[in-house]
């Protein structure tokens, strides 16, 4: 049921913006243990419910090994995150939605150091660009126990928001990520 699913996002929406401790533009980052937990279309969803209550919301696909937002709100990767941070391109573009108040920062083309490049000085400068423009700032990552790029937004975030999927994600993978 959508009502029903809409309302559960509502509901976490509330308890993030009580996590928020008065920032202007709080940044989640969006993990899961392990691959297939639905952490991206969780991270769109949460993004969207923000978007909706009038919030302006970026989204970052921050997964840079396995990017997947670009394809589904069928946006060009060109001058995404990697380009941005590996110093290939000055131009931040930012794509618009369909959805009022949501944007979208694609992941660019795959490189071969995402971790270094998520935890160099350029991204700091990103997101102190970005909390300038945006009310909230939500980066989809790789699931934390296959590689360590998560951990580059421990000091930037303003929380993380594990993404498990029952009878899929097991505890000791669940342990192992908090």
């Amino acid at each position: 049921d959508s009502f029903v699913v809409k309302e559960a996002y509502s509901a976490i929406r509330t308890n993030l913006l009580f996590t928020q401790q008065g920032e202007n533009c709080p940044i989640y980052v969006i993990t899961s243990p392990t691959a297939n937990n639905g952490k991206s279309i969780n991270s769109i969803n949460l993004a969207v419910s923000f978007a909706q209550m009038g919030k302006k919301a970026l989204l970052i696909d921050g997964d840079m090994r396995n990017p997947t937002i670009h394809r589904m709100f069928n946006i060009p990767v060109k001058n995404g995150l990697s380009e941005i941070l590996a110093g290939l391109t000055d131009n931040i573009t930012v794509s618009k939605t369909d959805i009022e108040n949501l944007s979208i920062l694609t992941a660019g083309k795959i490189p071969p150091n995402p971790s270094e490049l998520l935890s160099s000085d350029r991204m700091d400068k990103l997101l102190s660009f970005v909390k300038q423009h945006y009310d909230c700032v939500f980066i989809d990552t790789p699931p934390a126990n296959l590689v360590t790029d998560p951990t580059a937004f421990a000091a930037k975030a303003t929380g993380y928001i594990l993404i498990i999927k029952s009878g899929v994600t097991d505890i000791q993978s669940t342990r192992k990520t908090v």
